[in-house]
């Protein structure tokens, strides 16, 4: 009897021992998730994050913007103030051409780093404020001296403004300073080089840099593939011209310009 009493004891231990395990369990499971909106959303490890960002920022490089939104707004929720995704997230703004969304992010991240404040002249200058752009790129050439982007935009400012031998000064001295860094993948003053000599009638120099543009970024603007469409026309490159439409017409299918180019030379 006394050992029937021990077995129900024990049993009766062991039961609590499981019963006690699983509420453990269930609160550690728990922890591993945070509430948003009702429905559990599971907190990203730190190296699920950063190929979550990587992801993204392929993403906006081959033009998928609203793939690359989708993630850098679910990486946001677990790290509001991360500045390389406050970044992403105006870049695809300003390439989906939303500047003010673009504006009203960087202006409220509030930062006195070099990518939020360059984005935002890059914002100023698309909008043709060159004034409150030049204001802050003066800013940054203070902290910033070596930075190819910052001549890029003031390249591009000029550029805007059609002097163009201003505006090849400051792509001259971001291509220099990019060299200098060794920026492989940076395409902006070989774009702004080519763009520059096309409007100056140079245009072997203009299709060097356009083709040395696009083989970096191909989704960089579409001026580039109009012009170099039309440089390729002037000498009767027709099936290179083609490429670069069909090319062109992937970013901008409905671009009215690279459209009649087309037409033009199924005509020939």
């Amino acid at each position: 009897m006394e050992q029937e009493t021990t077995s129900k004891k024990t049993m009766f231990v062991l039961f609590i021992f499981i019963i006690t395990l699983f509420f453990v369990f269930q609160l550690f499971n728990r922890d591993m998730f945070k509430l948003n909106d009702n429905k559990p959303e599971k907190i990203i490890d730190i190296s699920s994050f950063s190929s979550l960002k990587l992801v993204a920022t392929n993403k906006f490089e081959s033009g998928k913007y609203e793939d690359a939104l989708t993630i850098v707004n679910t990486l946001l929720k677990t790290e509001p103030n991360n500045e390389d995704l406050i970044v992403l997230k105006s870049k695809i703004f300003i390439d989906e051409k939303s500047y003010s969304k673009a504006e009203t992010l960087l202006i409220a991240y509030n930062s006195s780093n070099f990518e939020p404040n360059f984005e935002l002249a890059h914002v100023y200058q698309i909008l043709q404020e060159h004034e409150k752009m030049i204001d802050i790129l003066d800013e940054l050439n203070k902290t910033f001296p070596d930075k190819s982007e910052t001549y890029w935009l003031l390249g591009q400012m000029y550029y805007d403004l059609k002097n163009y031998s201003r505006a090849k000064e400051y792509f001259e001295k971001s291509e220099e300073l990019a060299i200098g860094y060794n920026y492989e993948h940076y395409e902006c003053p070989y774009k702004g080089l080519g763009m520059v000599y096309y409007e100056l009638g140079k245009f072997n120099e203009s299709q060097t840099y356009l083709e040395e543009s696009l083989s970096i970024q191909p989704y960089g603007g579409i001026l580039q593939y109009i012009q170099l469409v039309e440089i390729y026309i002037s000498q009767n490159r027709t099936e290179d011209a083609e490429k670069i439409i069909i090319k062109g017409l992937n970013i901008e299918p409905n671009n009215d310009q690279l459209i009649r180019m087309q037409e033009s030379l199924h005509k020939v």
